[in-house]
């Protein structure tokens, strides 16, 4: 009965971890019909920010960037079907990943119309 009392909150601990809110992309449409004070107000000053013939388009710019590194094998190989003893090598050589999301907000008469997501890091 000791393990389970001691057991439980670390469960709920790890429970919490799991949750999840709405998406980015959910998040994003709430704006829709929304004056562009209010996006401006809640986003911060666009990024980027056009107007064409009338219409204006505000981009939010989201951007990071990963360092993941390599790893070295390390086993036994073989030459021509002999054994040759421990082989260093292979593994996979480290990378460098960068995350971007671009979120373009289109505004007619001071209301956003629509949104459009870019990125590989939109989700």
């Amino acid at each position: 009965m000791r393990h389970i009392i001691i057991a439980a909150p670390l469960l709920m601990l790890g429970l919490v971890g799991c949750a999840v809110g709405p998406s980015y992309a959910t998040r994003m449409s709430q704006y829709i019909g929304a004056p562009e004070q209010t996006v401006v107000q809640q986003l911060g000053v666009p990024d980027k920010q056009v107007t064409v013939n009338g219409t204006k388009y505000l981009a939010y710019v989201r951007q990071s960037s990963t360092y993941i590194p390599g790893s070295f094998g390390f086993g036994y190989g073989y030459d021509y079907g002999y054994p040759f003893g421990p082989v260093f090598g292979g593994g996979f050589p480290p990378e460098y990943m960068t995350n971007r999301c671009e979120t373009t907000f289109t505004v007619q008469n001071d209301h956003v119309t629509s949104y459009q997501l870019r990125g590989n890091a939109c989700g």
